[in-house]
């Protein structure tokens, strides 16, 4: 029978590991993980179209230009009028005039990134007392450069370009050719080198059809007005597969998940970045199992990379009935500003160390439920919109999110979990 709410259950006395990130401490140089220096170089906003990207960027800088430098989306508006209106035909020169554009917007992290690096370690240098100090250094070559903020990084042209071939907008050969200079599989943007020069992926998280009527109605350009909200729907689906792939493969401490609601004011957004840098905050995580959560709990089976904690939480969702409960939910406290942004209906798994979510047929969608086509070559799991929106608040929330197979489950419909 379905929870109204997931129950939290307490761990047992044997030791679970769960993920913390490592302080930094007085010396920068010797944070554990996470960028090499406490601040950031280089910060990319992902998001869907709509979600608020641009929006942001400019908020930060203008609150605090010394601190923050908008890396903008460079498209031409009558190109984009041409891919929207017939993206079969365009989608080829599209994404590959875009993915020449962020190339370059790349060395300009790269270069901004050594740049911090160097005038850090002169700022260092000038406080240091005798010659090696700051009788040798002026300050003047010691100032850290401003953090870009990349609207919308390789990350989310990559996720452009894929969804473009799984709409058959381009071809696998053109989409071949694309992750030959992309740098790795689009389905694996960790192992591409450019994923170095990014210190945090900001993802600004909302639901597709909201996007799409802002988009409409605020926005009121006339290219976009046309675009199908399946579009928005798959965009959401990889961004979501892009996510928590970051998340289950070493580069959690990369993520920044921002729920609609909570990236209004630059001051927020920049007290979410200074935590996670100060390594006030943890990081999000995702772990694929196919034990249950009481078999799970009672082993303690967590990654051995993870540090150890005896006071772990867990929070579990039996049922996709308890994710559909835990959504709306989350849709009333978004319809009514004035609630707290933790819903009490979900105070036991927003407190919990640990999470369990269903991954199973029950919250997956099946094949014709997609917006685009299948293809083993890209492993895209395609989950339900409550899906979706219950799993990343968790992980806005730094939580630990475990994906179980439940043993009453059916075979999944469109791919496999890691197991």
């Amino acid at each position: 029978m379905a929870l109204s709410t997931p129950h939290l259950v307490s761990a047992p006395a044997a030791p679970l590991n769960v993920w913390q990130s490592g302080e930094f401490g007085d010396d920068a140089y010797a944070a554990p993980a996470g960028p090499r220096y406490p601040w950031p170089s280089v910060v990319a906003v992902e998001g869907l179209i709509g979600a608020g990207k641009s929006t942001l960027c400019e908020k930060l800088a203008a609150a605090n230009p010394a601190l923050w430098e908008p890396l903008r989306e460079q498209a031409n508006p009558l190109f984009l009028a041409l891919f929207y209106a017939d993206p079969s035909k365009y989608g080829w020169a599209m994404q590959w005039g875009m993915l020449m554009s962020r190339l370059y917007q790349m060395r300009l992290a790269e270069r901004r990134r050594v740049v911090a690096e160097v005038q850090e370690h002169l700022a260092r240098l000038s406080e240091q007392p005798g010659d090696a100090g700051g009788a040798m250094v002026s300050r003047r070559y010691s100032r850290r450069p401003p953090t870009l903020l990349w609207d919308r990084s390789m990350l989310g042209d990559g996720i452009f370009a894929l969804a473009n071939y799984l709409r058959g907008n381009i071809s696998h050969d053109e989409l071949a050719v694309y992750e030959s200079e992309y740098g790795s599989s689009i389905t694996t943007p960790y192992n591409a080198s450019w994923a170095k020069t990014i210190d945090y992926f900001v993802f600004l998280e909302d639901d597709p059809a909201v996007c799409k009527r802002r988009v409409e109605e605020v926005r009121g350009n006339a290219s976009e007005v046309g675009i199908p909200e399946d579009y928005y729907r798959t965009l959401d689906d990889l961004h979501f597969n892009a996510m928590i792939g970051l998340a289950s493969n070493g580069a959690g401490q990369k993520v920044v998940v921002l729920p609609w609601g909570t990236y209004d004011t630059a001051a927020a957004v920049e007290e979410r970045i200074r935590a996670r840098a100060s390594a006030r905050t943890a990081a999000p995580r995702v772990v694929y199992t196919t034990k249950p959560p009481d078999v799970y709990m009672l082993h303690g089976l967590m990654d051995a990379r993870d540090s150890v904690t005896t006071d772990a939480t867990w929070a579990v969702y039996d049922c996709a009935e308890d994710i559909q409960a835990a959504s709306a939910t989350l849709a009333q406290a978004r319809a009514a500003p004035a609630l707290p942004d933790e819903p009490s209906a979900l105070k036991n798994a927003s407190i919990a160390n640990v999470v369990f979510v269903p991954d199973d047929a029950s919250t997956r969608l099946a094949a014709d439920e997609t917006g685009f086509r299948r293809d083993s070559r890209y492993d895209i799991i395609a989950y339900k919109d409550a899906f979706k929106r219950v799993v990343s608040w968790h992980l806005s929330r730094e939580q630990t999110v475990v994906f179980y197979r439940r043993s009453d489950a059916t075979a999944p419909v469109i791919s496999s979990s890691p197991a």
